[in-house]
């Protein structure tokens, strides 16, 4: 009977910690901004600087604007359809136009080893 709690006690750690390691959150990179005078989004950090050419008002709350700090609903679940956003990926900033067409996208800068 002790054999089989053990296991079990196992079992149920197991499939706790598969649960938190696949619950991570994708991370933004942090020290990145957005310039809406240029339409140009600039992280020295990470070495990257991306032209958006639209304009973007930046906004981490509403139904458009650029964020910088946190995601649109749709934006996860895009993100895990597609495998972005995993470990060692940065997101830079998500997107949503003010205006016709609407569209998500988000920008995510991939670890160098996946990119081959």
């Amino acid at each position: 009977m002790g054999i089989w709690i053990r296991l079990l006690f196992k079992l149920l750690l197991g499939m706790l910690l598969l649960l938190f390691f696949s619950c991570r959150s994708k991370e933004f990179a942090t020290d990145g901004y957005f310039t809406g005078d240029v339409d140009k989004y600039f992280n020295e950090k990470k070495g990257v600087n991306i032209w958006v050419y639209r304009a973007f008002q930046p906004r981490e709350t509403g139904q458009s604007g650029l964020r910088t700090t946190s995601y649109y609903p749709l934006d996860t679940r895009m993100m895990k359809m597609v495998g972005l956003g995993k470990n060692g990926d940065k997101v830079m900033f998500s997107v949503v136009p003010e205006n016709r067409p609407k569209y998500n996208m988000v920008v995510v800068k991939h670890r160098k080893d996946r990119i081959r």
